[in-house]
């Protein structure tokens, strides 16, 4: 059963996909907030007053996570191996944001299978906000994961759709892993909407399709060379 079919199926999961939308909203209303101040404190040069604000958005968006982990919808890990087992996307959510995503996961992650899965979005390293509106910045979180030294705490907020992503993800490793002829290469484009539950994505020759994540496993794969 699908996670489609167990809230259709469920109440329960009717209201905790509820419950996520109301907190996901006003976080993502913060975190565009704080993007725009950041950008504007870049592009001019910084003030008292914009400092104040930058200051008392963070707090607030730490105090919404705060919140959200209460809810079991966000969570904070200490990794302690200097490889973390998971790769990370930029992706775009919706018209809203860029958001740095979690791509696969692997069995040596210390979160394998239950603790962190695809589209769960990295929100926090440390005691520092993840915010990125471009590949440049995306790759300055790549490296300073890489980087800082373990033990290193991570802060994600759980991603919609995240069971069926993993389940997926599982199946590709095991129809590979069985020795079943590789699909083409795809490359994730952009994350789903949270209204929508596929990716858009292109493969190799630049075609459209819609796949769930990229699952090829190939060290000349954007997504893959991301791996942390």
């Amino acid at each position: 059963l699908t996670f489609a079919g167990w809230h259709m199926a469920h109440p329960l999961a009717a209201r905790h996909l509820k419950d996520w939308e109301t907190h996901h909203l006003r976080y993502s209303r913060l975190i565009r907030q704080l993007s725009s101040q950041k950008l504007e404190m870049d592009n001019v040069e910084d003030s008292k007053e914009e400092h104040t604000a930058v200051f008392a958005l963070r707090q607030e968006l730490f105090a919404k996570l705060h919140d959200m982990k209460n809810h079991s919808l966000a969570f904070t890990h200490e990794f302690t191996a200097k490889k973390l087992g998971f790769s990370l996307a930029l992706s775009r959510y919706g018209d809203e944001r860029n958001i740095v995503e979690v791509n696969l996961t692997k069995p040596n992650c210390e979160l394998y299978p239950d603790g962190l899965k695809p589209r769960d979005e990295l929100v926090a390293i440390e005691e520092e906000l993840v915010v990125c509106h471009d590949s440049g910045e995306f790759n300055d979180v790549l490296q300073k994961i890489r980087n800082s030294p373990r033990p290193l705490n991570l802060t994600f907020v759980k991603g919609k759709g995240r069971d069926d992503a993993f389940e997926k993800q599982e199946a590709e490793r095991q129809r590979k892993a069985a020795g079943h002829a590789a699909k083409p290469h795809y490359v994730v484009f952009s994350a789903a909407t949270p209204s929508d539950t596929s990716d858009e994505v292109i493969n190799d020759q630049g075609d459209p399709s819609e796949h769930a994540i990229c699952s090829c496993w190939h060290q000349a794969c954007q997504s893959c060379s991301n791996y942390i």
